[in-house]
């Protein structure tokens, strides 16, 4: 196709000379004793006077140290202070986003399961048989159960939903007609199971029902167990029909958590996956979960009230830390007196927030080393020398961690750029992902637009590639696409560029190349593709 047309100095004050006063000379004393005295400046002053004066001076001095020992040494303190809690706190955020990137990897593959069984053929005809205008059921538990069980295509539904459980690696799998009744469930004990059972209050039906996908953290109404949902609605003919949901129990998430101090949470702020088992169903300070009434937490969670975990904000003079908002920050744990940092994730993980909350027990030593270096901050502050030096160690300190914020600033920039340069590329294929090769392609036409040279464009859509995925799996389908791009790629120029814009669909930027040209090309690549089969992992595709 042708296209046209970024703190000062210590201040210390001038030393000043003590006025030296000689005393009075006592009326009684007899002039005989000359020896008992010292004539200074015209006064007679008692030989121990100067002693006196001398050992005031230095009383006094020690007094001046040592409060300006103190006060170097608690801003000392306060600085090594932030800069643990500061290093802590970025290790926190570090884990937080990465437990956050290996459940959101979960969440997306869980995501998925309901999405591809709403195409399934036995579903679809499981609903359209019950209609988009069925009625909730009325009838008892048990003789729902036996009318549902008399059908053998239901039967039949079942036994293929407890094969594709085990095929997709959840727990649980059911079906919901337009009323909210499960028609049919796989992977639920005998006791627990969810057929029969209507689940049209569940928030994920609801929103399933709207279209959208359905998502929630609950405790089973059945079984019992605090579990994530996701639905997607089956539509046939342009009718809801009914919803499909899979399930995952939560304490799958706690193989992911890799400390006991990192947990989950929920969009209304309660913990659904911990290592520590009694922070579970707890609430953090200020969350939404507060505030429902006692029968929607009774309905979700299966309990009237929910205590909440026993965090409180840390009152500290210290600075604050960088991007902590909420409760995230510093805190304290119950009446543990130790100081911890309490970070949360950037919410990849879908609807799930992750924390990481790390004691600072390093802190205790920090202010054991404060006491012992201001005894000797004081001791060695005896001596103007030694005030000087400890002001250019503390001046050489400061200058040090600058030259080391610079260092880390400029190894952080180095690796902003690498992560933009990495953006460019499609994750799999490695040709060119959607935004920047649509941002080439807009390059491309304003150039053209200037010079008048031809720019060509060829889409490129993968057919039956549905198939591929449904028959073979997904990691099939991705082998096919990188075999796809490695053979397009061979065939172009390197003034074209060969990008993915979504699935199997891409594209092919040809600069300065007309009509005829393009076509050439597309058919050469066509060609290309047609000439012979691609074997992924032993599956001819």
């Amino acid at each position: 196709m042708t296209l046209g047309t970024g703190r000062g100095a210590t201040k210390m004050g001038d030393r000043e000379q003590l006025p030296q006063h000689a005393a009075p000379a006592e009326q009684d004393e007899p002039r005989s004793e000359p020896a008992a005295y010292t004539t200074l400046r015209g006064r007679k002053v008692h030989p121990g006077e100067p002693g006196r004066r001398l050992w005031a001076v230095f009383v006094v001095g020690v007094a001046v140290l040592g409060l300006l020992a103190w006060g170097v040494n608690s801003r000392i303190g306060d600085l090594r202070a932030e800069q643990l809690l500061g290093r802590e706190w970025e290790r926190a955020l570090s884990l937080a986003n990465a437990v956050d990137a290996r459940i959101g990897m979960q969440l997306v593959r869980l995501r998925s399961v309901p999405n591809v069984l709403s195409q399934e053929s036995q579903i679809v005809a499981a609903l359209v048989r019950e209609g988009a205008d069925v009625q909730p059921n009325s009838a008892q538990l048990a003789a729902y159960r036996e009318l549902l069980a008399a059908d053998e295509r239901l039967r039949a539904l079942e036994q293929r939903l407890e094969v594709m459980v085990r095929e997709f690696n959840v727990d649980q799998l059911w079906v919901l007609n337009a009323a909210g009744d499960c028609i049919a469930s796989g992977g639920f004990p005998l006791e627990g199971r969810a057929t029969g059972v209507n689940f049209a209050d569940r928030d994920y039906f609801r929103m399933a029902m709207r279209g959208h996908v359905g998502r929630q953290s609950a405790v089973g109404r059945t079984t019992g167990v605090l579990s994530i949902y996701y639905a997607a609605p089956v539509l046939a003919k342009g009718q809801m029909l009914g919803v499909v949901v899979a399930k995952i129990e939560a304490r799958q998430l706690n193989s992911l958590l890799p400390e006991r101090g990192v947990f989950v949470t929920d969009e209304l702020g309660v913990v659904v996956a911990s290592g520590d088992a009694e922070v579970l169903l707890k609430s953090l300070p200020g969350a939404k979960a507060l505030a429902l009434s006692r029968g929607e937490l009774r309905m979700r969670y299966q309990r009237e009230t929910l205590d909440s975990v026993p965090l409180r904000p840390a009152a500290t003079s210290l600075a604050s830390l960088p991007g902590a908002e909420g409760v995230a920050g510093l805190a304290h744990v119950g009446e543990r007196k130790s100081l911890f940092v309490l970070a949360n994730s950037a919410s990849q993980a879908d609807f799930m927030q992750i924390w990481v909350l790390r004691e600072v027990s390093e802190l205790g030593r920090l202010r054991e080393e404060g006491w012992q270096t201001f005894l000797l901050a004081l001791l060695a502050g005896t001596s103007l020398w030694s005030a000087i030096v400890l002001a250019y160690a503390y001046r050489r300190r400061n200058a040090h961690w600058r030259r080391e914020m610079r260092r880390v600033n400029g190894e952080l920039f180095k690796l902003s750029e690498q992560l933009r340069v990495q953006g460019r590329y499609d994750a799999l294929t490695r040709s060119a992902s959607r935004v920047y090769f649509l941002d080439e392609l807009g390059g491309a036409l304003r150039r053209a637009l200037r010079s008048g040279q031809p720019c060509a464009l060829a889409v490129l859509d993968v057919d039956g590639f549905k198939a591929v995925n449904d028959s073979h799996g997904t990691a099939v389908g991705d082998a096919a696409l990188v075999e796809l791009t490695r053979r397009c790629m061979a065939l172009l120029r390197s003034t074209d560029l060969f990008g993915r814009l979504e699935g199997e669909e891409f594209a092919v930027l040809m600069p300065d190349t007309g009509r005829a040209g393009a076509l050439e090309l597309a058919e050469r690549l066509r060609a290309c593709i047609a000439a012979e089969d691609c074997m992924c992992s032993e599956v001819e595709v």
